[in-house]
């Protein structure tokens, strides 16, 4: 049996601060109906599948999101590379 859970978590960085962290783990259906203003991939070449699991996050940023995608690449004209050549 597996299961699927995410983590979150809420910093307050003064008494009306409401951000969270919420970090969902690497699976087809994390993300399902999620939206986020901020996107970290860390090791994103190393994923099980770094274009299904960009498939799956890029709909959750919102039209003002930022994101940091890290990573170390792998090889010359996967599909992490050539997103970093077009980026």
């Amino acid at each position: 049996m597996s299961r699927e859970t995410s983590t979150v978590l809420a910093f307050a960085a003064g008494d009306r601060d409401g951000r969270s962290l919420k970090v969902f783990p690497a699976t087809k259906n994390a993300a399902i109906e999620a939206t986020t203003s901020h996107l970290v991939l860390d090791e994103w070449a190393h994923t099980f599948d770094p274009e299904a699991v960009w498939a799956a996050v890029e709909p959750t940023l919102s039209a003002r999101a930022s994101s940091a995608l890290i990573t170390t690449a792998r090889i010359h004209g996967d599909f992490v590379h050539d997103y970093w050549l077009r980026s």
